[in-house]
């Protein structure tokens, strides 16, 4: 009976050394970020930051509402640095003695974020001349581009990450989605010319996403630019051939309702009220000339 005990408690003791504490992480501005645990939490110690930055408050108030949040608030002496990774460290602890470590990753905060409009994308490869599909987008707002990415529903990821560059009102970036030819230059400076691969444009901002394979939806996808921390919409485009009755899958669809409800998509998420791109090829792409995020203010265009 002795040993059954003692075998249960070393079952025990290994559960408890397999419980994980890591938390999710949201940059709140350039000073603080937030931690959020799904498991008690009452105490933090042994925290580590690299690259090295001193912490004002190394022993938060954990916040816990019972119902799988507890909250730790952190605040650092300097501000972060736009667009430069981070990682966090240390040991969680809860009120039962329990402990785990954790690490997390973050980027630092962009206090300087511009306003990106989606004018044009080109779902479809042309592998004869190796010109990539691609998305443009206006600089409404200038700023810093760290912390904004590039959302495809069709693949379910993110499908590009911008660098942590400054770009200026009233320019256009082109971000092509593969990086398979010679001439693939990332234009991080103010020489538009840099870039030689076919589609590269000589007035606007060439960035090539490190991919070889597909990355848009030929037929259907929700484009989302969005925040990296926190997934907020900047802006979107929904699109789809005109025979389809509904989204092909949840993800689609979701990501659709998220677009219109954040306001960027316009009046709904529905299918039939997405941008059409029945006569889209390798010559022609979808153009936005209106004003609205809206079906009718895209349509296909042949590229000059």
């Amino acid at each position: 009976a002795f040993l059954l005990n003692r075998s249960s408690d070393l079952d025990s003791e290994e559960v408890k050394k397999e419980v994980k504490f890591t938390p999710t992480v949201s940059v709140l501005d350039s000073k603080r970020i937030e931690l959020v645990f799904s498991r008690e939490v009452s105490e933090i110690n042994e925290i580590r930051i690299a690259p090295e930055i001193s912490v004002k408050n190394t022993a938060p108030n954990i916040n816990g509402n019972g119902k799988g949040k507890w909250i730790a608030k952190y605040e650092f002496a300097e501000e972060l640095k736009p667009g430069e990774d981070y990682s966090f460290s240390g040991t969680a602890k809860n009120k039962a003695g329990i402990s785990g470590t954790f690490k997390i990753n973050f980027t630092g905060f962009n206090s300087t974020e511009p306003k990106l409009e989606i004018k044009a994308l080109q779902p479809i490869y042309d592998a004869k001349n190796k010109k990539s599909e691609y998305i443009k987008l206006h600089v409404n707002n200038g700023g810093n581009l760290s912390g904004i990415e590039i959302y495809s529903a069709s693949d379910n990821k993110k499908v590009f990450v911008f660098p942590s560059i400054d770009v200026s009102v009233g320019e256009d970036i082109v971000v092509h989605m593969r990086n398979n030819t010679s001439g693939c230059v990332d234009e991080l400076e103010n020489d538009f010319e840099l870039s030689t691969a076919p589609n590269s444009s000589p007035t606007a901002r060439d960035l090539w996403a490190k991919n070889k394979v597909t990355r848009l939806g030929d037929e259907s996808d929700v484009i989302t630019v969005r925040k990296s921390s926190g997934g907020d919409i900047l802006d979107a485009v929904l699109y789809s051939v005109s025979d389809e009755s509904d989204w092909r899958n949840d993800v689609l669809k979701h990501a659709a309702e998220a677009a219109a409800t954040a306001g960027f998509w316009k009046p709904d998420a529905k299918i039939q009220n997405a941008a059409v791109v029945d006569r889209i090829t390798v010559s022609k792409a979808l153009v936005k000339n209106g004003t609205e995020n809206e079906k009718a203010s895209w349509a296909v265009c042949a590229i000059k």
